[in-house]
């Protein structure tokens, strides 16, 4: 997998290339969907209407609700790694 839980994660592909580029939060795992693989519960920078699919285009199905939580397979995202965050200051050794 991917990502875990409390990971801030890179959209890297949808199937209508909405959200693609954008960093969401992984809230918590959602479980095993069909081809789509793991999918985890994310949460998105702004709402987005929802859909229920219906067929292969992601916007063709029902419209279900506006909200910023969604679940998104993990092969679609990729965890964003940076330094590690410390309390405090670290001084720099010199000789």
């Amino acid at each position: 997998m991917n990502c875990k839980p409390g990971d801030l994660a890179i959209v890297t592909y949808t199937r209508n290339g909405e959200l693609v580029g954008c960093v969401v939060e992984v809230l918590r795992g959602w479980g095993e969907f069909g081809e789509l693989g793991y999918l985890w519960t994310i949460r998105m920078p702004r709402a987005l209407q929802l859909y229920v699919p219906t067929g292969a285009d992601a916007k063709c199905g029902i419209p279900s609700r506006v909200s910023t939580d969604s679940q998104f397979p993990d092969a679609w995202l990729r965890p964003v790694s940076g330094l590690p965050v410390h309390d405090e200051q670290l001084d720099e050794v010199t000789a």
